[in-house]
């Protein structure tokens, strides 16, 4: 009975010894996760405020590209005016003829969403900002540097360079263009037509542009909201 009684306290013993390293495993393992974890969100975090500088450039350079746009529709308007009132010419349109093959094509850094792919789309814990990320770089602004920009680019080479080199004499210094014959040119149905089409496309892409800022808002207003939120989880 003795020797009994030894060897059941001696299994106790062994039974709590191997509970114990058991629990302190799980803990290790606990903390470990824990730490992995805590590493991951402030991974996340870091990257989300590197996509949020990268919008905000590309929300700056799309407002740049906007703006000089919108004056160049300015332009064409004075021109457009011009020629349906039949106004006498005058040299300041002299200015409006020269921005005939101007238009700006937005240059957007790209350093913040190459990140986010390079990290892995999976690092954004928040459904709603990865596609919201994806649908601003890969749909909206792809239309503006690559579609949009082609019709611009086409239509510029192809239309209006060949009529601008043929009816006016182009002084780049002083940022002119001075009309070979300005009363055929403001009676040509085909100059009126062309500045019809210059508007409606310019409109156009300053509209996607115009889109294209609203999401970008948007968006890094979520990513404050995130980052915040992930701070505060830590």
């Amino acid at each position: 009975m003795i020797n009994e009684n030894k060897v059941s306290k001696y299994l106790l013993y062994a039974i709590g010894e191997i509970i114990l390293v058991v629990i302190g495993i799980l803990i290790a393992l606990s903390i470990n996760n824990w730490n992995e974890e805590r590493k991951y969100r402030n991974l996340e975090i870091v990257t989300l405020i590197e996509i949020q500088k990268g919008l905000k450039q590309a929300k700056k350079e799309n407002e740049r590209s906007e703006n000089a746009n919108l004056e160049t529709i300015k332009s064409y308007e004075i021109l457009l005016d011009h020629i349906e009132k039949k106004l006498p010419y005058n040299e300041s349109l002299n200015f409006h003829f020269s921005d005939l093959l101007s238009w700006q094509e937005p240059d957007f850094n790209y350093s913040g969403f190459e990140l986010f792919k390079n990290r892995g789309s999976d690092l954004i814990s928040n459904d709603s900002i990865r596609i919201k990320l994806l649908y601003i770089y890969e749909e909206k602004i792809q239309y503006l540097v690559n579609d949009h920009n082609k019709t611009e680019w086409n239509y510029n080479n192809t239309v209006m360079t060949p009529f601008f080199t043929n009816n006016f004499e182009i002084d780049i210094q002083n940022r002119m263009a001075i009309p070979n014959d300005h009363l055929e040119l403001m009676s040509s149905q085909q100059f009126k037509n062309k500045l019809t089409y210059l508007i409606g496309i310019r409109r156009y892409g300053v509209k996607q542009s115009q889109e294209l800022s609203l999401l970008i808002k948007n968006l890094i207003s979520d990513i404050l909201t995130e980052t915040d939120k992930l701070r505060n989880e830590k």
